[in-house]
């Protein structure tokens, strides 16, 4: 074995700082015999030489380790599990969830594999801020799970990509696209409504939505829409204010039965309605005695 000197020399400004030398994979290849080229599996030793000013040469030691040629990253694996793999969408939820088969760092020479890195990304934005990662991890036995800030009708993506010990870097490992959406609003059943005319009615709609429980949240704008179903038109309505409550106080001229169409919608413009039928009944008022003097005078 013959040490070939690669590279033109460096210099030492001074003394005591620790300085960093490199040489391209380049510079290796144009002193190397003609006809060869470095190929997976080969090795290097190093040391290094100095010369002072007097040309006094100094050979250093020869590295304890041994650099191998290993020039290919590895060979990506499969998407094998979590909710990026068994599904396309996704409802009312946090967690994105991904587990894939091992990358391999191929040739009995290889420098071997390094270690998995993990991001997810929002579609369609620029931002980094919607793209989360790279995290280096482990292989997954099991699908790793990830709580992140998802969005209503929002695409999202995995990456998956190597390193072996070399320093390669794999192909990058791409999950199938997953929608996010949000549901829309329950209302719980209303019980028909039974009133009587002059006296004041309220009921409160009961409303379920999952997205209550995820960071993205929700809120819900309400409607109540009278329908009188026999005879003229309503004259008066039923009311609901912003936190859902319904109410009425119908009068004499508002006896009949009628249909209350309520509606509930989220920030999405999702939606939910339900028909509560009510009744207005009329009620015997007390009646008024006028008491008139002989001249028809009211007295």
């Amino acid at each position: 074995m013959a040490w070939v000197t690669i590279g033109t020399q460096d210099s030492l400004t001074q003394a005591g700082v620790g300085e960093i030398f490199y040489r391209t994979i380049e510079e290796i290849e144009a002193v190397m015999p003609p006809n060869s080229a470095l190929i997976l599996g080969d090795s290097l030793e190093i040391r290094a030489s100095i010369t002072d000013r007097n040309g006094n040469l100094t050979h250093g030691t020869v590295s304890t380790q041994k650099l191998v040629y290993d020039p290919v990253g590895p060979i990506v694996g499969q998407i094998n599990g979590g909710n990026m793999f068994t599904a396309d969408t996704l409802y009312s939820n946090d967690t994105l969830s991904i587990q894939w088969s091992a990358f391999i760092d191929e040739g009995d020479d290889a420098s071997g594999f390094d270690q998995y890195q993990l991001a997810f990304e929002k579609l369609g934005s620029d931002s980094l801020e919607d793209f989360y990662g790279w995290d280096s991890v482990a292989l997954p036995t099991v699908p790793l799970e990830y709580g992140l800030f998802l969005e209503h009708n929002e695409k999202y993506i995995g990456h998956i990509r190597g390193f072996d010990i070399a320093g390669n870097l794999s192909d990058t490992l791409v999950t199938d696209t997953l929608v996010r959406y949000n549901s829309k609003p329950t209302i719980a059943t209303l019980i028909d409504a039974a009133l009587d005319e002059d006296i004041s009615w309220t009921d409160t709609l009961a409303l379920t939505d999952p997205d209550l429980f995820v960071l993205q949240s929700d809120s819900f704008t309400y409607k109540a829409i009278t329908t009188r179903l026999v005879g003229n038109a309503a004259i008066d309505s039923v009311r609901i204010d912003t936190s859902g409550v319904l109410t009425w106080t119908p009068t004499q001229n508002d006896t009949g039965t009628y249909e209350i169409h309520v509606i509930a919608t989220d920030a999405y413009a999702l939606a939910d309605t339900v028909k509560l039928p009510l009744v207005v009944t009329a009620v015997n008022d007390t009646p008024v005695v006028d008491i008139l003097s002989k001249n028809g005078v009211e007295r």
